[in-house]
C-alpha cells in the first residue's frame, strides 16, 4: 500500500490544517470550509523516475516514489514521521486522529480514509477521468477505533531509520522495524534483559556499540558473496582492542568482610604474578599476556560483583609458582589458573550449570586468543584479524572473536572493536547499509519479522554527520542499495533532510516544503520564484530564503563584518585612517569577492580626502625640510667677514 496524501486537522499543537502531498503523481487538496477533495493530475509527472537505469535482477525490489520533507529546525519534519508511525502502523492503535488519508495498493486502486468530523461532500475524486486502475472511493469512517489497521495500510510494514541519538523515545510494533539509533541503543539492553540477569555494570552505548558492529560485520559478510557495490573501499581488517578492568574496584566499601577481604589477597597474589609474567616476556608473549590479563581481570570483576555467593570464606590456597614451573606456555597458565579458582568456589547445585559455561566460554577465548595473536597482526597492544576468511594467513575472522568476547562476557565488556582505515563519514555509511540489512529476510529467519509485500520507509536525517561529499551520494546509494536487499518488495520513502545538497536529487514534486511562522508550522508550495530542485546548483538552492534568509555565511564572520562596516562608517578620517592597515589587512581575509570589493571601496572613499591632505601636508613637509638643508649648505660655502 503507498501514502499519497495526508491532511491534519491538528496534532500536537504544531500542525493545525495543514495537508501533505506524497504523490508526485497526483495533487490532492481539500477544502474544509465547503468539505471538498479535488485530485489532479501533475502534468509533469515521470513514470519510474526512481527506477536506476543500471540493468537489475529480476527479483529486485521497486522503488515506486520517494518524498523529501524540507524545513528548518523546529519547523515540524519529524513530526511528521511521528504521526506516519502513530496512526498508519498495525499495532500502533490505529488512526485516532482527526485527518484524511489517502493510499493506493498495488493494482493502482485508491483509498480516501476520511475521519467522521471531516467531511467530504463534493469533488471530483470518484470522477472517471482519474486515471487509476479503479478509481477512488470514499470511505467514511464512523467509529474510527474499532476500523481494523488492514483498512488503512494492509500488507506493509514500516521501517523507521535514523542516526539521530538525542535519547528521545522510541517504539516498535508488529508493523514496524525501528532502526534508529534512540531505539537500537534501548533495545540492545532490552534483549539482555530478556535473556539474562541484569546488572548495574550494563552500559547502554557499550552493549549498543557491540551490537552494531554485529550488524555491520554480517552485513560485510554478505557483500563479499552479493557484491553490492558501495560508494567506498569495504574494510578488510578490523582491530581487537583489550579494555582493562579494575577488578579492585570490585571490593569497594560494600565488601569490607571476610570473604573479601580472603578474596582480595589472591587477587592481590594473582596481580603480581601477571605483571611479572608480562616484564618477562616480548614481542608476540607480552600482548598475549596484555590480553589474558584482561580477561582474568574481568572474570575477578563480575565474580566479586555479581556472584559473592560463590567465593567462599576461607583463603584460597593456589600454588602460582607451581602453575610457573609446570606450564611452560603462557596461555595454559591461564587456563589452569581459571580451573583452579573454579575448583575452590563454593557451587550450589541450581548454580554449578552457569558457572561451568561461563568459565567454559573463558577458556575458548583464551585459547582462541592464543592462536590469532601472531607477530604479523600486532600494531602496538593490539592486534588486528580479517573480516572474511583468509586462507593464506587464517580462517579466525573478527567476528569468530566477537561472538566468543560476548559469550564470556557477563555484564562488563572488556574487548573493543574498531575498523582500520574508516573515516567517520564511511562509518555512518557502513551503519545505514548493516542497519537496513539486518531487517531482511535472509536476518530475520529466526524471529519470524519478515518484512510484507510493500514497504514504507522513514528516514530522519539520514545524512546527518555525512560530509556534503557523501551526501551527494547519499540518494542515489539508497536507490541502487534497498532494491537488491527488499527483493520482491515495492518500496516508498519518506525522507527528512536540512541539506539543499539532498534536495537536488529530487524534483519540486516530490518535495515538501514546511516553514516555522508565527501562525504555526506550515507547508508552503515550493521555494521563492518557484525555483526548480532538481539537477539544480546546490549554491542555488542555499541561496534561497527559505534556508538561509541571513545570508550565506557563518554568523561570527557576519558579525564582525557588520563591526567592520560600523567602524568605517562610524570613526573620523583621521583616526579610520590611523587603523586603516589593520583594516585593510581583515579586508583581505574576506572570500567573497564582490563584498571584499565594496569594503576596500568603502574604506578608500572615507579615508581618500584625508589620506590626499597628509599626502599633500608631507608633500610640503618635504619640500620645506628639503630648502632647510639647501639654506645649510649655502651658510657653509659663505667665508665669514
Amino acid at each position: 500500500m503507498e501514502l499519497l496524501y495526508l491532511y491534519i486537522d491538528q496534532y500536537r499543537n504544531t500542525f493545525k490544517e495543514q495537508e501533505f502531498n506524497f504523490s508526485s503523481e497526483l495533487r490532492f487538496k481539500y477544502n474544509k470550509s465547503i468539505h471538498e477533495f479535488r485530485v489532479e493530475r501533475n502534468e509533469m509527472y515521470i513514470p519510474h523516475f526512481f527506477r536506476h537505469s543500471q540493468a537489475q535482477k529480476s527479483s529486485a525490489g521497486t522503488i515506486n516514489n520517494i518524498t523529501g520533507i524540507i524545513g528548518k529546525n523546529g519547523a515540524g519534519k519529524t513530526t511528521i514521521l511521528d504521526f506516519i508511525k502513530d496512526n498508519f502502523v498495525e499495532g500502533a492503535g490505529g488512526l485516532v486522529e482527526h485527518a484524511i488519508v489517502v493510499t493506493r495498493d498495488h493494482n493502482g486502486q485508491g483509498y480516501i480514509h476520511c475521519y467522521k468530523e471531516l467531511k467530504i461532500e463534493s469533488g471530483n475524486w470518484d470522477d472517471a477521468s482519474f486515471r487509476l486502475q479503479a478509481p477512488i472511493y470514499y470511505t467514511e469512517l464512523g467509529n474510527i477505533h474499532s476500523m481494523p489497521m488492514s483498512h488503512i495500510m494492509p500488507d506493509t510494514s514500516v521501517i523507521f531509520f535514523s542516526t539521530i541519538f538525542d535519547a528521545k523515545q522510541e517504539r516498535e510494533w508488529s508493523g514496524m522495524r525501528n532502526i534508529s539509533t534512540n531505539y537500537l541503543v534501548k533495545d540492545a539492553m532490552r534483549r539482555l534483559a530478556d535473556t539474562e540477569v541484569m546488572g548495574p555494570g550494563h552500559s547502554e552505548t557499550e552493549l549498543y556499540r557491540r551490537a552494531e558492529i554485529k550488524r555491520q560485520l554480517h552485513f560485510i559478510r554478505r557483500n563479499q558473496k552479493y557484491g553490492y557495490e558501495l560508494p567506498f573501499q569495504m574494510p578488510e581488517r578490523a582491530i581487537v582492542i583489550a579494555r582493562p578492568i579494575d577488578a579492585f574496584q570490585a571490593v569497594g566499601d560494600r565488601y569490607k568482610n571476610k570473604v573479601i577481604y580472603s578474596f582480595n589477597k589472591l587477587l592481590n597474589k594473582i596481580n603480581t604474578w601477571l605483571r611479572d609474567m608480562k616484564a618477562k616476556a616480548n614481542g608476540t608473549d607480552s600482548v598475549k599476556i596484555y590480553f589474558f590479563s584482561t580477561v582474568v581481570y574481568a572474570f575477578f570483576h563480575e565474580l566479586m560483583t555479581y556472584y559473592m555467593d560463590w567465593i567462599p570464606e576461607e583463603e584460597m590456597s593456589i600454588d602460582l609458582e607451581k602453575l610457573n614451573e609446570n606450564n611452560p606456555d603462557h596461555h595454559v597458565k591461564i587456563l589452569n589458573l581459571l580451573t583452579l579458582i573454579h575448583s575452590n568456589l563454593v557451587i550450589q547445585e541450581y548454580k554449578n550449570g552457569d558457572l561451568l559455561l561461563w568459565m567454559e566460554r573463558i577458556k575458548e577465548l583464551v585459547e582462541l586468543l592464543n592462536i590469532c595473536i601472531r607477530p604479523d597482526n600486532i600494531v602496538g597492544d593490539t592486534f588486528h584479524l580479517p573480516v572474511l576468511p583468509n586462507d593464506t594467513t587464517s580462517t579466525i575472522t573478527i567476528l569468530d572473536i566477537l561472538n566468543a568476547h560476548l559469550k564470556a562476557t557477563v555484564f562488563t565488556s572488556f574487548l573493543d572493536f574498531d575498523w582500520r582505515d574508516l573515516s567517520s563519514g564511511q562509518k555512518a555509511l557502513l551503519s545505514t547499509y548493516a542497519r537496513f540489512y539486518s531487517i531482511t529476510d535472509e536476518q530475520s529467519m529466526a524471529n519470524n519479522l519478515h518484512l510484507e509485500k510493500n514497504i514504507l520507509i522513514l528516514i530522519d536525517e539520514g545524512e546527518l554527520y555525512l560530509h556534503p561529499e557523501w551526501q551527494k551520494r547519499y540518494l542515489n546509494s539508497l536507490i541502487e542499495y534497498l532494491p537488491q536487499i527488499y527483493t520482491n518488495r515495492n518500496i516508498q520513502i519518506i525522507m527528512t533532510s536540512n541539506s539543499p545538497v539532498i534536495i537536488s536529487d529530487l524534483p519540486k514534486s516530490h518535495l515538501i516544503f514546511i516553514d516555522k511562522t508565527d501562525k504555526g508550522c506550515q507547508v508552503i508550495d515550493g521555494l521563492l520564484e518557484n525555483k526548480q530542485t532538481f539537477a539544480a546548483n546546490i549554491h542555488t538552492l542555499f541561496s534561497d530564503a527559505f534556508f538561509m534568509d541571513t545570508g550565506l555565511i557563518g554568523e561570527f564572520a557576519n558579525q564582525k563584518i557588520l563591526a567592520l562596516i560600523n567602524q568605517i562608517n562610524s570613526l573620523p578620517s583621521e583616526a579610520l585612517y590611523k587603523q586603516s592597515s589593520d583594516i585593510e589587512i581583515l579586508i583581505g581575509q574576506i572570500g567573497e569577492p564582490v563584498l571584499r570589493s565594496k569594503l576596500s571601496s568603502m574604506l578608500k572613499d572615507k579615508i581618500g580626502p584625508y589620506q590626499e591632505r597628509e599626502q599633500h601636508n608631507q608633500q610640503l613637509i618635504d619640500i620645506i625640510l628639503k630648502m632647510q638643508l639647501e639654506i645649510q649648505e649655502l651658510k657653509k660655502r659663505i667665508p665669514p667677514q
